[in-house]
């Protein structure tokens, strides 16, 4: 004869298996159906008109096999459209042929995918040795090897300090320009500008 206990209890046993197993597709397919809702989400945190966007970015531009420059990023939109990658809290580090560096920081960025142009914003800054330049707004022409800005600028060193209403700095010649209203402190000399 069969025990009827113990087959009540392999029963329960099976059922609760069953209920169980139940339980768990329905969790899966109810977690699924939520992340494909969410999907519009997600494309939405994108931003608009982009086309991919990316966290800690690294891209880095060469010359005929030599590294011009490397840019790191907090994140990245590619907006294919525009040619253009915008970047959150760029780091810009240029590579110079004495084999000196400059490094630029801003807290937006927007590269031109086909030319390399670089267009920064948001409490700018440069620097190069002991030099050190502040800005609002600089661009950089990737053909050229020269950064533009047509917003004030602010250029200190160990011994001076200089501002104008713009300048644009030459990287192959190591030249800067500075463009109305310039002023400037020299110090050891006492000369002011």
């Amino acid at each position: 004869m069969i025990n009827t206990g113990k087959s009540k209890k392999i029963r329960a046993a099976l059922c609760l298996i069953i209920v169980l197993s139940l339980g768990g597709v329905w969790s899966v397919f109810a977690g699924y159906r939520r992340m494909m809702n969410s999907a519009g989400t997600m494309t939405a945190a994108v931003g608009d008109g982009a086309d991919m966007a990316i966290s800690r970015i690294h891209q880095t531009a060469t010359r005929d096999g030599v590294t011009e420059w490397r840019l790191d990023a907090a994140s990245a939109s590619l907006i294919n459209a525009r040619a253009q990658a915008v970047f959150q809290t760029p780091s810009v580090t240029f590579f110079l042929e004495d084999q000196r560096q400059i490094v630029l920081t801003a807290q937006k960025g927007a590269v031109d995918t086909e030319s390399n142009d670089i267009n920064v914003t948001g409490q700018v800054v440069m620097k190069n040795g002991g030099y050190r330049l502040e800005t609002d707004a600089l661009r950089y022409r990737h053909d050229a090897r020269i950064f533009l800005s047509d917003t004030p600028v602010k250029l200190t060193g160990k011994s001076f300090d200089l501002s104008a209403d713009g300048a644009s700095f030459d990287i192959t010649s190591q030249q800067v320009v500075f463009k109305g209203n310039v002023k400037g402190t020299f110090v050891g000399n006492g000369i002011t500008l």
